[in-house]
């Protein structure tokens, strides 16, 4: 578990992110296996195969984001959600998202897009990033945000549809953009510049002098 933040005060902008276990597969990765997913060595319920495709019941898991500082007074701009899904795969990716809350508010139609632009891998990792909708910024102000996430439906087994499906999480990483940018400082004109808009002044006004 890593996080990192800066200077999370009002009116300046930064970047908060904390991430939950560790990346130890690939985006894309394929034919990784359930065994050596679950060797990963990750806190529960990372690194774990989550349901059983035979006999289920539906899987479902929660993680919490709590070390990431708060709470966060300046004004949340915008946000995503990182995670590495192993397993997953459905015949249907459409109908798969059981329920994807954060802080209590359902971003599960969020999720369902990503899925069906990228399908999941039987057996591998894919990584989706969802950016969070405004909606949830209150909670992630708080300092502590938990995620749900449950699947349903039949999901792809060796020799076709599975009874039920399964998947695993291998990280999870909560990135926050906060604050405002200050406007760009208009920079001042070169020396040589004013100083040439000086003698241009002064040969005019001797001019009107002679005149």
């Amino acid at each position: 578990m890593t996080a990192a933040w800066a200077g999370v005060t009002p009116g300046r902008a930064a970047t908060i992110s904390e991430m939950l276990s560790t990346a130890n597969w690939t985006n894309g990765q394929k034919n990784i296996g359930d065994a050596n997913f679950a060797a990963g060595g990750g806190p529960a319920p990372f690194d774990t195969f989550i349901g059983d495709k035979s006999n289920g019941p539906d899987p479902s898991t929660s993680f919490t984001f709590s070390t990431y500082g708060g709470p966060i007074a300046s004004p949340i701009g915008t946000a995503t959600l990182e995670i590495g899904l192993y397993d997953a795969a459905s015949p249907n990716p459409a109908t798969e998202v059981s329920f994807f809350t954060l802080g209590g508010v359902s971003i599960a139609s969020l999720l369902t897009t990503a899925l069906k632009a990228t399908n999941p891998i039987r057996n591998g990792e894919v990584y989706y990033t969802i950016d969070l909708p405004s909606t949830v910024f209150s909670s992630l102000a708080t300092g502590s945000s938990t995620v749900t996430l449950g699947f349903t439906g039949q999901g792809e087994g060796l020799l076709g549809p599975s009874n039920f499906i399964a998947f695993g999480l291998d990280f999870a990483t909560l990135t926050i953009n906060t604050g405002t940018t200050p406007p760009p400082t208009v920079p001042e004109p070169p020396a040589a510049a004013l100083l040439l808009t000086g003698l241009l002044g002064l040969v005019a006004l001797r001019r009107r002098g002679v005149g």
